[in-house]
């Protein structure tokens, strides 16, 4: 997905971290030169709207450039681009540092979670009884081999031995 899809999807312009980005403080003549895309220098890369984001690692001496505005990346936009929901929120009381180091240091979202239903389906395919509580509520994950998300989940837990057991009424 492209950079623009994801400013798009997570409404950045709104973000309630739509401010939270670092002010330069001298750089801003280079800014105003490098092109749209340009990601071939080592310090200065500017993101393409229609484009992939190379890397959500800020840091390393990589100055992260909006696509087409004067500055660096916010807050908002680096949450999208690692597929974070866009109720996703850093709490305005984090630092700049920190709440860039938070998202650089994850694995994007949509990864993970490609990962966890990967892994999910494995252990559903391995034991024949396997059940998982979503929402709170103990649910068999056998009616298909493949987990289906449903919208009102939000939290995914699998049950121990013995809570499977408990519910085997």
């Amino acid at each position: 997905m492209t950079v623009e899809f994801w400013f798009k999807k997570n409404e950045v312009v709104v973000h309630p971290n739509k401010d939270m980005y670092f002010k330069p403080k001298a750089g801003l003549k280079k800014f105003k030169v490098i092109q749209e895309g340009d990601d071939k220098k080592k310090s200065y890369k500017r993101l393409h709207r229609w484009r992939y984001s190379p890397t959500a690692a800020y840091g390393n001496n990589e100055v992260h450039l909006h696509p087409y505005k004067t500055r660096r990346i916010s807050v908002a936009e680096a949450l999208a681009l690692q597929s974070l929901p866009k109720n996703f929120i850093i709490p305005a009381n984090t630092t700049l540092t920190n709440a860039f180091k938070a998202i650089g240091n994850g694995v994007p979202f949509l990864a993970a979670k490609g990962l966890a239903i990967t892994i999910l389906n494995f252990i559903t395919s391995l034991v024949p009884d396997f059940k998982l509580k979503l929402n709170g509520k103990i649910d068999g994950a056998k009616s298909s081999r493949f987990y289906q998300p449903t919208a009102k989940a939000t939290q995914l837990s699998v049950l121990e031995p013995e809570e499977q057991g408990a519910h085997n009424n």
